[in-house]
């Protein structure tokens, strides 16, 4: 794979040329890409703490999943969001200086990403299975929005399973679903609290 990861992170430096842009304008630049893309897409959004860090940001970016699987199964177009969400803007010069730290670690990514283990991410039981995961993951921004930085986990695993369906890399997958796991646990673990707290 030719540095995917790095290009989606220049694509979305390179369409920051206003002073602000919104969200529907970052979807309109993406709208033909894979499905593999627009997961590693909104999971590094979520990674950025400018974007994942603002307030209903994972409400937002979990409806932005949610509809990027829903087209990819169901549907052929671009990405459909709400107008109100479409509208909503960042500061460009924020947006770029997130994605300029976040490069130097998608390039040691990008340089590891390869075809391997390709039963776990080539086929189409394997990718029906990571589309499963990636729903339930992005629900899971949800409870976890309540936790400081709670939404780390399930950001790095979409990124692993973009990647692991951008490159046929079931390595990547296997790191989704490790991901994915220690999601499970923050989720079962903030729930567990909230209760005892209440009882």
């Amino acid at each position: 794979m030719a540095q995917e990861l790095e290009d989606i992170l220049d694509h979305l430096a390179d369409t920051a040329i206003e002073e602000k842009i919104s969200i529907g304008e970052l979807l309109d630049s993406f709208q033909s890409r894979s499905l593999g893309v627009l997961l590693a897409l909104f999971g590094v959004l979520t990674a950025i703490p400018v974007i994942g860090g603002l307030p209903g940001a994972p409400l937002v970016l979990c409806t932005f999943i949610l509809v990027a699987i829903g087209q990819s199964v169901f549907a052929k177009g671009g990405l459909w969001a709400p107008q109100r969400l479409r509208r909503i803007e960042i500061g460009s010069e924020k947006l770029r200086n997130g994605v300029k730290k976040v490069k130097p670690w998608a390039r040691r990514i990008d340089a590891l990403v390869e075809p391997r283990l390709e039963w776990l991410a080539g086929g189409r039981a394997a990718r029906a299975i990571i589309i499963a995961c990636s729903t339930v993951l992005a629900l899971m921004y949800l409870p976890l929005s309540i936790v400081p930085w709670g939404v780390g986990a399930p950001a790095f695993a979409l990124i692993a399973f973009g990647l692991a369906l951008i490159g046929k890399d079931g390595l990547f997958a296997l790191f989704g679903y490790v991901f994915g796991a220690g999601t499970v646990y923050l989720v079962f673990t903030a729930v567990r609290t909230g209760v005892s707290q209440i009882l």
